[in-house]
């Protein structure tokens, strides 16, 4: 009996340690995957096709107007965002930084699901801003 006993806590100890070891490496794949998620997203730019997304329409002609708006604007915006990075008139930080801002817009289209006005301008200005910033951002010859 008492050998059993010895054996049972053996086993229970091999378990808890293997379940130790695989936390420790779970968190340090975790670690690694923020590491490089937040390198690339200081360092890289990465084209979005946003017209490949799935965005709520809106529940009635006020949304849906307000939903079409921001939505064809993120659209052309983030076409031209990757032209002007292709063709030389900005660089990938600056490409970079337009694609948060594309991104939060995009985010906000395909998480919520009714529009208020003052969200609406909010994202409008985002766009504003993005507009803006390519107009003043580009290269000089």
């Amino acid at each position: 009996m008492k050998l059993q006993s010895i054996v049972m806590a053996g086993v229970l100890a091999a378990i808890a340690s293997i379940g130790m070891v695989s936390g420790a490496q779970a968190q340090d794949r975790d670690r690694d995957r923020d590491r490089n998620r937040d390198h690339s997203q200081t360092s890289e730019y990465q084209y979005h096709d946003y017209t490949r997304y799935h965005y709520h329409l809106g529940n009635d002609k006020t949304q849906r107007g307000r939903r079409t708006i921001l939505r064809d604007r993120l659209f052309r915006l983030s076409s031209r965002v990757d032209r002007e990075l292709h063709q030389g008139r900005i660089n990938r930080e600056t490409a970079r930084h337009e694609s948060e801002r594309l991104e939060r817009v995009s985010d906000f289209l395909k998480n919520d699901s009714h529009i208020k006005s003052s969200e609406f301008d909010d994202r409008t200005k985002d766009l504003d801003r993005v507009e803006n910033d390519l107009r003043t951002h580009r290269f000089h010859d």
